[in-house]
Protein backbone atom coordinates (compact mmCIF):
# COMPACT_ATOMS: atom_id res chain seq x y z
CA UNK A 1 0.00 0.00 0.00
CA UNK A 2 1.14 3.93 -0.91
CA UNK A 3 0.85 5.89 1.75
CA UNK A 4 -0.63 9.35 0.30
CA UNK A 5 0.72 12.02 2.04
CA UNK A 6 -0.86 14.97 2.87
CA UNK A 7 0.98 18.42 2.14
CA UNK A 8 0.25 20.92 4.51
CA UNK A 9 -0.84 24.01 2.68
CA UNK A 10 -0.27 27.23 3.99
CA UNK A 11 -3.09 29.73 4.17
CA UNK A 12 -2.50 31.56 0.73
CA UNK A 13 -3.80 35.24 3.01
CA UNK A 14 -1.05 34.50 5.09
CA UNK A 15 1.72 33.95 2.48
CA UNK A 16 0.15 37.31 0.40
CA UNK A 17 0.83 39.12 3.95
CA UNK A 18 4.51 37.66 4.38
CA UNK A 19 5.27 38.93 0.91
CA UNK A 20 3.56 42.50 1.20
CA UNK A 21 5.58 42.88 4.58
CA UNK A 22 8.43 41.82 3.13
CA UNK A 23 8.29 44.35 0.61
CA UNK A 24 7.29 46.86 2.60
CA UNK A 25 10.14 45.70 5.20
CA UNK A 26 12.81 46.22 1.80
CA UNK A 27 10.88 49.69 1.05
CA UNK A 28 11.90 51.08 4.65
CA UNK A 29 15.75 50.04 4.36
CA UNK A 30 16.24 51.81 1.81
CA UNK A 31 14.85 54.86 3.17
CA UNK A 32 17.11 53.96 6.34
CA UNK A 33 19.86 53.64 4.00
CA UNK A 34 19.13 56.54 1.95
CA UNK A 35 18.88 58.69 5.30
CA UNK A 36 21.94 57.96 6.91
CA UNK A 37 24.02 58.58 3.61
CA UNK A 38 22.55 61.85 3.76
CA UNK A 39 22.42 62.28 7.51
CA UNK A 40 26.65 61.36 6.53
CA UNK A 41 26.91 63.90 3.81
CA UNK A 42 25.48 66.70 5.94
CA UNK A 43 27.77 65.62 8.93
CA UNK A 44 30.31 66.43 6.63
CA UNK A 45 29.19 69.41 5.08
CA UNK A 46 28.94 70.75 8.46
CA UNK A 47 31.92 69.88 10.20
CA UNK A 48 34.04 71.07 6.74
CA UNK A 49 32.07 74.10 6.36
CA UNK A 50 34.06 76.79 7.75
CA UNK A 51 37.72 76.55 7.69
CA UNK A 52 38.71 79.51 9.27
CA UNK A 53 38.46 78.12 12.57
CA UNK A 54 35.40 80.14 14.45
CA UNK A 55 33.02 78.40 15.73
CA UNK A 56 29.46 78.82 14.90
CA UNK A 57 27.12 77.52 17.52
CA UNK A 58 24.87 76.93 14.87
CA UNK A 59 27.11 74.96 12.47
CA UNK A 60 28.04 72.90 15.30
CA UNK A 61 24.66 71.93 16.53
CA UNK A 62 23.27 70.95 12.77
CA UNK A 63 26.32 68.87 13.00
CA UNK A 64 25.44 67.19 16.11
CA UNK A 65 21.64 66.99 15.31
CA UNK A 66 22.94 65.01 11.72
CA UNK A 67 24.98 63.06 13.71
CA UNK A 68 22.92 62.01 16.33
CA UNK A 69 20.22 60.95 13.75
CA UNK A 70 22.16 58.92 12.04
CA UNK A 71 23.22 57.22 15.35
CA UNK A 72 19.68 56.96 16.38
CA UNK A 73 18.60 55.41 12.79
CA UNK A 74 21.17 52.58 13.10
CA UNK A 75 20.89 51.59 17.29
CA UNK A 76 17.04 52.37 17.24
CA UNK A 77 14.51 53.10 14.71
CA UNK A 78 15.26 50.39 12.21
CA UNK A 79 15.87 47.43 14.68
CA UNK A 80 12.80 48.43 15.80
CA UNK A 81 10.66 48.95 13.17
CA UNK A 82 12.18 45.55 11.78
CA UNK A 83 10.61 44.25 14.47
CA UNK A 84 7.59 45.13 14.22
CA UNK A 85 7.12 44.47 10.95
CA UNK A 86 8.12 40.79 11.90
CA UNK A 87 5.47 40.72 14.18
CA UNK A 88 2.72 43.04 12.78
CA UNK A 89 0.74 39.46 11.39
CA UNK A 90 0.41 37.92 14.51
CA UNK A 91 -2.13 41.17 15.79
CA UNK A 92 -3.76 41.72 12.50
CA UNK A 93 -7.30 42.23 12.46
CA UNK A 94 -8.34 38.82 10.69
CA UNK A 95 -6.50 37.02 7.85
CA UNK A 96 -7.92 39.08 5.32
CA UNK A 97 -7.08 42.97 6.86
CA UNK A 98 -3.73 44.00 7.50
CA UNK A 99 -4.60 46.83 9.65
CA UNK A 100 -3.55 47.23 13.12
CA UNK A 101 -1.71 49.42 16.11
CA UNK A 102 1.97 48.42 15.04
CA UNK A 103 1.40 48.97 11.73
CA UNK A 104 0.11 52.47 12.35
CA UNK A 105 3.25 53.39 14.19
CA UNK A 106 5.17 51.84 11.40
CA UNK A 107 3.68 54.11 9.05
CA UNK A 108 4.35 57.24 11.31
CA UNK A 109 7.59 56.28 11.53
CA UNK A 110 7.89 55.68 8.06
CA UNK A 111 6.20 59.11 7.13
CA UNK A 112 8.51 61.40 9.81
CA UNK A 113 11.64 59.90 8.13
CA UNK A 114 10.38 60.61 4.67
CA UNK A 115 10.02 64.07 6.01
CA UNK A 116 13.27 64.05 7.64
CA UNK A 117 15.07 62.92 4.43
CA UNK A 118 13.16 66.04 2.45
CA UNK A 119 14.47 68.78 4.93
CA UNK A 120 18.19 66.94 5.07
CA UNK A 121 18.36 67.42 1.39
CA UNK A 122 17.84 70.94 2.15
CA UNK A 123 21.89 72.30 3.00
CA UNK A 124 23.09 69.92 -0.06
CA UNK A 125 21.11 72.22 -2.42
CA UNK A 126 20.59 75.33 -0.91
CA UNK A 127 24.24 75.50 1.12
CA UNK A 128 24.85 78.43 3.53
CA UNK A 129 21.30 79.42 3.32
CA UNK A 130 20.30 77.03 5.91
CA UNK A 131 21.32 78.65 8.98
CA UNK A 132 19.25 81.27 7.51
CA UNK A 133 16.14 79.32 7.46
CA UNK A 134 17.19 77.18 10.08
CA UNK A 135 16.50 80.39 12.64
CA UNK A 136 14.19 81.90 10.89
CA UNK A 137 11.51 79.34 10.18
CA UNK A 138 12.23 76.19 11.65
CA UNK A 139 9.63 76.70 14.82
CA UNK A 140 6.99 77.30 11.75
CA UNK A 141 7.80 73.82 10.64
Amino acid sequence: MDRVEEKVCEDPDAVLRKTKDETYRLKLLSLFRELKSQASSNCEYFRQWDGSGDVDPSKTRLFEAYCLLREHIDRGVQPGVEYLISIAHFYDVDSCTMANGYRSFVLVVERCCQRLLALSRFPICYGYLYIYRTFCTWPKL
